[in-house]
């Protein structure tokens, strides 16, 4: 037991500890499950439309960080609000 950090090194057969503790893993939600307010990251190609000339994700990053606006749960559609973007008022 170490004394200035307060904790036991030592699993319960009073052996020291030689594994690493495994980290829990991240959960990873369907966008559309996903809350409103929550952060999402998604490739910034996602965004493009076949009709477009040229494409929006052109001269972007590859990847772009946005807020969850409103799920719609029945249809899997998710509104974002782009980084830099204002809400738009109703």
């Amino acid at each position: 037991m170490h004394e200035d950090e307060g904790f036991d090194d030592t699993n319960p057969g009073g052996e020291e500890q030689t594994k690493p503790l495994k980290q829990p893993k991240a959960v990873k939600l369907q966008l559309f499950r996903s809350p409103s307010g929550s952060r999402v990251r998604l490739e910034t190609k996602k965004f493009d439309s076949p009709s477009d000339k040229v494409p929006h994700s052109e001269s972007k990053p590859e990847w772009s960080s946005e807020t969850v606006v409103k799920v719609n749960e029945k249809n899997k559609i998710v509104t974002v609000l782009w980084d830099g973007d204002k809400e738009r008022e109703s």
